[in-house]
């Protein structure tokens, strides 16, 4: 009998192993999924980029001393290092659609999440929509949609998956969204 391969993922829910796919199957509607390396939380009031993890960014360098972000409660999180992070953009259902290309991502070990500058990419001209079941951007007839909805005890996050890759020996595809500089 052939024994069919699965491509899959894991999250730690208290102590619990939260097993989810990437072939064809959804993501689980669980808060522990927004600590995943993969899952990006789509903010309206970040300002830059960042995630707590280093996990395949090329082009990485120090951070300044004085570099940090400004969280929602007043604290000053630091930035430890920067760096690139491409990867290519999965739907709900684990299909790849397009390539990304996040330039000058803040690595900031204080984060629990992955967070994805909304803001930022508006004032690059980026337009913002939505609906109760995902949100998404558009620019030049390129869109990123965040539709893994994720409820948490007061209300709804959108995220989306973003599988890194990150060879330092990749070079650019015609493809390749790159999400700052796309025109």
């Amino acid at each position: 009998q052939k024994k069919e391969s699965e491509t899959g993922a894991t999250s730690i829910d208290n102590g619990n192993n939260v097993k989810f796919l990437l072939c064809g199957l959804n993501f689980p509607d669980n808060p522990s999924l927004l600590k995943h390396l993969n899952i990006w939380t789509g903010d309206t009031g970040a300002t830059v980029d960042s995630t707590p993890y280093e996990n395949r960014m090329i082009n990485v360098r120090n951070a300044k001393k004085c570099e940090g972000i400004q969280v929602g409660n007043g604290t000053l999180e630091k930035t430890v290092k920067i760096g690139d992070i491409r990867g290519n953009i999965c739907d709900k259902a684990g299909k790849m659609c397009d390539a990304i290309m996040m330039k000058d991502v803040n690595v900031v070990p204080g984060n629990k999440y992955n967070m994805f500058s909304i803001m930022q990419r508006q004032q690059r001209g980026w337009q913002l929509g939505g609906d109760k079941k995902l949100i998404w951007l558009t620019k030049g007839g390129k869109k990123v949609t965040f539709d893994i909805k994720i409820h948490t005890p007061k209300g709804v996050v959108y995220a989306m998956y973003i599988k890194r890759n990150g060879e330092a020996g990749y070079s650019r595809i015609d493809k390749t969204m790159d999400i700052q500089q796309n025109h």
